[in-house]
């Protein structure tokens, strides 16, 4: 494989050895989840939270100038929303943002794996971090400023979103946000799970096996991914809203007004489930708790 001289790239690559290791160790079902996607990210097959970052840091760093100190990260594949949390500027431990007193991070997951992979980069960082390993709509905490997530609302479907709001409404402040990013695809019913066609598997597959040769891999390496590719590509999927007012009707319902919604295409963007998903479009979602 070729040499990767970026730091930010060859840290990736990093986790991607991780992740397959502590896969097979802590994953619970997941494995092929969990074990795949940085490495996935690194070939540049899915753009994960580095496509929605730019945004949602700039939003988590304007919510901690006015005052945010405890922040939770809302599910996760890997440690990417932990670097999001980063760019916004949480601080390190001790170190003090305007307004007074550090920034409390708090990672929370189903799965032990994602939450390996971020408390092992904090460590890297020197940051304080809280991981806890729990079902989201179970969590009890202290109430929390602002819930960071990504691609996280079309993991349940519909009542499981309406119960996810719910959730992270009781764990907020009042005034406290939610900053999410999320895929809206107008031409899939809502209450029926999105996954690929057999023909968009083999495009996945191949995109990955592309991907993955102008990386330098040889023929052992791909006898070794691209079944893993198969089996995500065969696996993953969701349930999504097909449009913003959808969207916002279902945080209003659930005690939040949105203040802020950006729809287009970002940073990477990869509509991950091949020409069906010609017509979908990423949001980022800024809602306050009321």
């Amino acid at each position: 494989m070729q040499t990767v001289t970026d730091p930010e790239a060859a840290a990736l690559w990093a986790e991607a050895a991780t992740a397959r290791t502590r896969a097979e160790a802590l994953c619970q079902g997941c494995g092929w989840y969990h074990g795949l996607w940085p490495e996935l990210r690194a070939l540049g097959v899915v753009s994960g939270a580095d496509g929605d970052g730019a945004v949602l840091s700039a939003c988590l760093a304007e919510r901690l100038c006015r005052g945010a100190r405890r922040v939770l990260i809302s599910g996760a594949a890997d440690s990417g929303l932990y670097g999001v949390a980063k760019a916004g500027g949480v601080a390190k431990a001790g170190i003090e943002q305007a307004g007074g007193g550090a920034v409390s991070l708090v990672a929370l997951d189903l799965c032990a794996t994602p939450l390996a992979l971020i408390a092992a980069r904090a460590a890297r960082d020197g940051l304080a971090l809280t991981t806890e390993r729990c079902d989201i709509l179970a969590y009890e905490g202290a109430p929390f400023d602002v819930i960071l997530a990504h691609s996280f609302l079309n993991q349940f479907p519909p009542e499981g979103k309406r119960a996810l709001l719910a959730g992270w409404r009781r764990l907020l402040r009042p005034g406290g946000h939610v900053l999410t990013s999320t895929r809206l695809r107008p031409l899939h019913d809502p209450g029926v799970r999105r996954v690929r066609s057999a023909a968009e598997i083999a495009a996945f597959v191949d995109k990955a096996r592309v991907a993955a040769q102008a990386r330098g891999y040889g023929p052992q390496a791909l006898r070794a991914l691209l079944p893993r590719v198969q089996t995500f590509a065969e696996r993953q999927g969701g349930w999504s809203l097909i449009d913003t007012h959808s969207l916002r009707t279902l945080f209003g319902e659930a005690g939040f007004t949105v203040v802020d919604l950006r729809s287009g295409a970002v940073v990477g963007d990869r509509a991950a489930f091949g020409t069906a998903d010609a017509a979908s479009t990423r949001v980022q979602v800024v809602a306050k708790a009321v």
